[in-house]
């Protein structure tokens, strides 16, 4: 049934901080829109909110702020013969006296087609007046969270805006081959690709011999560098590598891959699977944010914040994504973050490959909520068994 319909809503919450103190708000909205079907309506709404604790979190007195957004909801599943059914809702907008912000939400509709109470959990993201990027990095280097990263005040120019200065330039690699024979840049790409080659063969080699068992390429080229690098000592050519050069050899492949993985960002599948999309990342940002800067904090022994960082961006997005957020808080790769991911990535292949490859055969035949169990139970045995290592090792 179209036409149309409104909704007044209250709404509560508080921002999550684990070790601090929270920001509540208290908000109150009228919306109405277009009804196309139970599964998609659009309206638009307004309301007021109210700040909680304000005082002690933003350098501001605003306690109120007026939001204006736009909403989309709909049911996830027919309510023909149901009185009780699965919603999700959207909004999008900017809140007057702060500024933009967003709010996915899942729940549950309860009542009749036209007239029913709707209880749902939210994330909501929002751009705040009071709060901004140095007042959260000033924090966050007094709690000692960032192992290379000074006080903000006294960070330097060129880690804010990316440009170095005449006085603080420095080489970027020293020559170390004539260019008679081989210039030395092409020399230390050629050992960056040999690497690069050997990890690609060997990747395509496994496959081939075990179907199933598709190794990342980044893992074998990694493991190609060490052998190359044991070669190298070997017949004692080491010296003719300059690890500034391949240092920088490796920023500039880092650069490529952030560029190519927000690049392959299809928006035509977001668009087409945004109902599922939503449920999944409410939930999967909740379980991240505990999992990476809660148990990461307890279980990492050194950098744990620059090594949860990448995980976070690694598990929310792309690896890309996470070398992309190491780099802010760790620009030259000092916490090796990314040479211990080469390593720990190669037992944890396989495991994913065989949870993509099962779980949709295992959810199909009505053993999901085993499996759900089963792999609840071996993470739990694997944090216990991190804990563990990690007091032995003190």
């Amino acid at each position: 049934e179209t036409g149309f319909w409104w909704s007044a809503e209250l709404q509560g919450g508080f921002s999550c901080n684990l070790e601090g103190p929270n920001l509540g708000m208290l908000e109150l909205d009228a919306l109405g829109g277009y009804r196309f079907n139970q599964y998609a309506k659009i309206g638009l709404g307004f309301g007021a909110r109210y700040y909680f604790n304000n005082d002690d979190i933003r350098y501001s007195s605003i306690k109120w702020a007026f939001p204006l957004y736009v909403n989309v909801r709909g049911n996830f599943i027919p309510e023909e013969h149901r009185t009780m059914v699965p919603y999700y809702s959207m909004d999008l907008g900017a809140a007057f006296r702060d500024g933009v912000f967003f709010r996915p939400t899942i729940g549950v509709r309860v009542g009749s087609e036209r007239s029913a109470l709707l209880l749902g959990v939210s994330y909501m993201g929002q751009q705040l007046n009071g709060f901004t990027l140095d007042d959260n990095m000033a924090r966050t280097k007094k709690k000692k969270y960032t192992s290379f990263i000074t006080d903000f005040d006294n960070l330097p120019d060129e880690l804010r805006d990316g440009l170095v200065p005449n006085e603080k330039r420095e080489p970027i690699g020293m020559a170390t081959t004539n260019s008679i024979s081989i210039d030395s840049l092409t020399f230390h790409l050629a050992l960056v690709f040999a690497a690069a080659l050997g990890g690609y063969m060997l990747s395509k080699g496994v496959k081939m011999a075990y179907p199933r068992l598709d190794l990342p390429i980044f893992s074998c080229a990694f493991v190609v560098g060490l052998l190359i690098k044991k070669f190298m000592d070997l017949v004692k050519a080491s010296d003719y590598v300059c690890i500034k050069t391949t240092s920088r050899l490796s920023s500039l492949f880092t650069d490529l891959l952030v560029a190519c993985g927000v690049a392959s960002i299809q928006l035509g599948v977001v668009v087409k699977y945004a109902l599922p999309l939503i449920v999944i990342i409410v939930a999967g940002i909740v379980l991240t944010f505990f999992i990476t800067f809660y148990i990461g904090k307890k279980l990492l022994p050194s950098y744990w914040f620059e090594r949860s960082l990448f995980a976070w961006g690694w598990w929310s997005g792309t690896m890309a994504m996470g070398i992309a957020l190491l780099r802010i808080v760790d620009p030259q790769f000092k916490s090796r973050t990314m040479e211990d991911y080469a390593i720990s990535y190669l037992p944890i292949a396989p495991v994913e490959i065989l949870l993509i490859t099962f779980v949709p055969i295992l959810f199909a035949s009505g053993n999901g909520l085993w499996l759900s169990i089963g792999c609840v139970v071996i993470g739990a045995a694997v944090l216990a068994a991190g804990f563990a290592m990690k007091g032995k090792n003190r």
